[in-house]
């Protein structure tokens, strides 16, 4: 494939207020970086409502895409999109794909909240490959407030596992 991208939210207006608040270029520039060196994506599909927050992607040498935002009601299985994405890129590399954007790094507004209901774990609703952690950081990166997903590596990896 001649480009590899993951989907990167920067926020949308809802309601009068910005999905994602808490909108730090320095943030961005370390979760795209994360996206290039860690995910090894060369392409990055930016999603979101703000010009200005749209032109940070752009400045880390990643090819870059816009498009509107995904809307649904979406359940998640992570081991069940890990498999899904292995498969996808596996099929996309055998059938010489020039480019493929598999899913979202992260949904700030769908936190990860496994000890409580279902209906409050917003993150069982994210196409996203790291799951957002409230008022704590991750173990795998510990500067940040997510931790990867069986779906970050299944992209990392490339095809078939």
């Amino acid at each position: 494939m001649r480009a590899r991208g993951m989907t990167y939210d920067t926020g949308f207006v809802r309601c009068g207020r910005m999905s994602r608040e808490h909108f730090d270029p320095a943030v961005v520039r370390r979760e795209l970086a994360n996206i290039r060196d860690d995910v090894y994506c060369n392409a990055v599909q930016i999603i979101g409502g703000d010009p200005d927050r749209l032109e940070v992607a752009a400045e880390l040498g990643l090819e870059v895409w816009f498009s509107v935002r995904l809307t649904g009601s979406y359940e998640r299985d992570e081991a069940g999109q890990a498999a899904y994405l292995d498969e996808l890129l596996e099929i996309f590399e055998t059938e010489s794909v020039g480019s493929a954007f598999v899913c979202l790094f992260a949904l700030p507004d769908y936190p990860h909240r496994p000890g409580g209901a279902p209906r409050d774990d917003l993150d069982r609703a994210s196409l996203s490959i790291v799951e957002v952690l409230e008022g704590r950081r991750g173990q795998t990166y510990p500067d940040r407030a997510w931790e990867p997903k069986a779906a970050f590596a299944a992209v990392a990896s490339g095809t078939g596992g």
